[in-house]
């Protein structure tokens, strides 16, 4: 069986995982958004930061069209993240920090 892919959601361990955490990173990065609204300064982070929520916005609207349309990919997609769960969490540490250290040079440009 050759395997494709239907939709990238990001960083996360599962469909399901993924349908439950990007509301809240979408309403984190809308609130940093709008504490820096009124810093020129931080001008190219909130514009990173409008295509990061746009972006996200984006797959996470494909996405709760395909876990409707197709909600056998959900359970078929949790058993996957279910065989591997070190090597998931692995590379989810590693995206998480590199997520972070990025977070940290733009914080440090805007000073």
């Amino acid at each position: 069986m050759r395997q494709r892919l239907v939709l990238y959601v990001g960083h996360y361990d599962s469909i399901d995982n993924a349908l439950h955490n990007m509301p809240g990173e979408l309403r984190n990065w809308r609130a940093r958004r709008t504490r820096m609204a009124g810093n020129e300064l931080a001008r190219e982070e909130v514009e990173h930061i409008n295509r990061l929520i746009k972006a996200t916005d984006g797959r996470l609207q494909a996405l709760r069209a395909l876990a409707e349309e197709r909600p056998e990919l959900l359970e078929r997609d949790l058993k996957r993240a279910a065989r591997r769960p070190d090597q998931v969490a692995a590379r989810n540490r590693v995206r998480r920090d590199q997520h972070e250290r990025e977070r940290r040079e733009l914080a440090e440009r805007s000073d």
